[in-house]
C-alpha cells in the first residue's frame, strides 16, 4: 500500500514541479494549488509532512486575487484560501491527529467553501475527528449537518457509512438517549444545548443558527 501512495503521488509532484515556473493565469494557478492540494494528502497518507505541499497551495491561493482571468478553460473555482484550510484538517486527520482537526475547525466556517461538497466534507472532517476522540454524540451531529449540506455526497462516502455503522454498534445508547437516529435522514431530533461541539460553536444545528 505504501508503494502504490507513493506512486499516486509523484505524477501529481512531478506536474506541479513542471509546470510551476510558467504558471501566471487564474486557471494555472488553480490547476498549480490543486496539485499541491493532492501531493499533500497523498503525503500525509503515506506517514510524510504534508506541510510543504500545503503551504505551497496557500502561496498560490494568495496569487488568485491579482492574477489575469487568461483564456484556458481548465479552471477549478473551488480552489482558494478556504479549500486550501479544509485539505489541512483533511491531511490532519489522514495523519490520525483529531485533536489539530478540531483545533483547525474554528479558523473555517462552512459558507466560505463555494461549493456544497466541500461544505458537506468540512463537517464530515469534523465528524471523523470527534469519533476517533470517542466523542460519538458531536460526532453524528456534525455529520447530520454534513448530510444536510449535500446529502447525494455524503451517502455515497463509504468511509461516512462505515463510521455511522460503527458508532452505531459501539456508542448506541449515547446516541439514541433524547434522540431519534434515523442514520443520516436528517431525522434527528435537536439538543444543541447538550453538544459540546455546539457549545464551543463548531457545529451548530440549522435550527439554531
Amino acid at each position: 500500500m505504501p508503494g502504490q501512495l507513493r506512486d499516486v503521488d509523484k505524477p501529481a509532484e512531478g506536474t506541479a514541479d513542471r509546470i510551476a515556473p510558467d504558471v501566471r493565469t487564474m486557471g494555472e494557478i488553480e490547476t498549480l494549488g490543486m496539485l499541491h492540494l493532492q501531493a499533500s494528502l497523498v503525503t500525509a497518507a503515506m506517514g510524510g509532512d504534508p506541510e510543504p505541499h500545503l503551504d505551497e497551495a496557500a502561496e498560490q491561493a494568495g496569487r488568485l486575487a491579482d492574477a489575469p482571468a487568461g483564456t484556458s478553460i481548465l479552471r477549478n473555482p473551488t480552489f482558494g484560501p478556504a479549500n486550501v484550510q479544509l485539505w489541512r484538517m483533511s491531511a490532519a486527520m489522514e495523519r490520525r491527529e483529531p485533536g489539530q482537526v478540531l483545533a483547525l475547525a474554528p479558523s473555517l466556517s462552512a459558507e466560505d467553501l463555494p461549493a456544497e461538497g466541500r461544505r458537506a466534507q468540512y463537517f464530515v472532517e469534523i465528524g471523523r475527528a470527534h469519533a476517533m476522540k470517542r466523542d460519538y454524540r458531536d460526532s453524528l451531529y456534525a455529520l447530520l449537518r454534513a448530510e444536510h449540506a449535500a446529502p447525494q455526497h455524503v451517502r455515497n462516502m463509504v468511509h461516512v457509512r462505515e463510521l455511522g455503522g460503527h458508532m452505531m454498534r459501539t456508542a448506541r445508547r449515547d446516541l439514541t438517549t433524547g434522540i431519534s437516529v434515523g442514520w443520516l435522514s436528517g431525522s434527528a431530533l435537536c439538543l444543541c444545548e447538550s453538544s459540546t461541539a455546539a457549545r464551543s460553536r463548531t457545529i451548530r444545528c440549522d435550527q439554531c443558527i
